[in-house]
């Protein structure tokens, strides 16, 4: 990495710690805890939008009370859409912020940004293929370097080792996922999480040049279409954490137990 690289990213620490929530001997991450106003928002903007391609729908949960009128529909999905894009501002910048780190973590393990990357395309792990767990009276006991690699599929495994009392070596790729794959899976949410984003603002750009904010057909398609995109997307994010364990016990009072957890190990 170049000096004008190095500097550059001495900088732009500040704003990444800030962004992932590390806020001095406090903090929580915060990209976790602002995604739920522009996921509710978004989703009833596309969701009201499209309705407008099954038009008999519409008319049957009109008549049935349950949604209001066409014109009242379209002044609703707007200005939803609209709040969800705003509350999406914190949200989009938090999960710059956790990208930033966790690959410049991985380009410090690996050597260099572009070889990150490259691993993270590749779902593969350069740290080795095999990790020798420290044992103590006989009972494996993880390290807290391999503890925040430990998925829940690799937990049940490694339970299930302790109970037959296997004691040899355990291979890594087979408890643990990849670094490169969690990288990787954070790309490719952030950028469907960023196409559904573009949705939404071509979506308020085109209906707040209409009088009456009506929505073209093609908008509403790509509405249809945002929907699984969004989904999809909301499900990555949730492995992040609960599978990969992006962010657990990384800072404030849950570092502070995990410390305590690793002194008694």
């Amino acid at each position: 990495m170049s000096d004008a690289a190095h500097k550059a990213n001495r900088a732009a620490q500040p704003a990444v710690k800030t962004g992932m929530g590390m806020l001095g001997s406090w903090g929580h991450p915060i990209h976790p805890a602002t995604v739920h106003y522009p996921i509710g928002l978004l989703s009833i903007s596309f969701g009201l939008d499209a309705l407008q391609i099954a038009p008999w729908l519409t008319t049957g949960l009109t008549w049935l009370k349950i949604m209001p009128p066409a014109a009242v529909v379209n002044v609703l999905s707007h200005y939803t859409g609209a709040a969800g894009l705003i509350a999406a501002l914190p949200t989009l910048a938090s999960g710059i912020a956790e990208l930033y780190g966790m690959w410049q973590g991985q380009a410090k393990e690996k050597g260099s940004v572009r070889q990150a990357g490259k691993d993270a395309v590749q779902k593969k792990d350069v740290s080795g293929q095999f990790l020798p767990f420290p044992f103590a009276l006989g009972r494996p006991r993880a390290t807290s370097e391999t503890a925040t690699k430990v998925s829940m599929k690799g937990l049940e495994v490694f339970e299930r080792a302790k109970l037959y009392g296997i004691v040899e070596e355990l291979t890594l790729l087979s408890l643990f996922p990849s670094t490169g794959e969690k990288l990787k899976v954070t790309m490719t949410h952030a950028a469907l999480n960023d196409l559904v984003l573009g949705i939404a603002t071509y979506n308020w750009w085109v209906r707040r040049q209409s009088k009456d904010l009506i929505l073209p057909p093609l908008n509403a398609c790509l509405s249809a279409l945002a929907i699984p995109i969004f989904i999809y997307s909301a499900y990555l994010g949730g492995s992040l954490v609960y599978e990969y364990g992006v962010g657990v016990m990384r800072q404030g009072e849950g570092a502070d137990i995990k410390r305590r957890q690793d002194k008694e190990q």
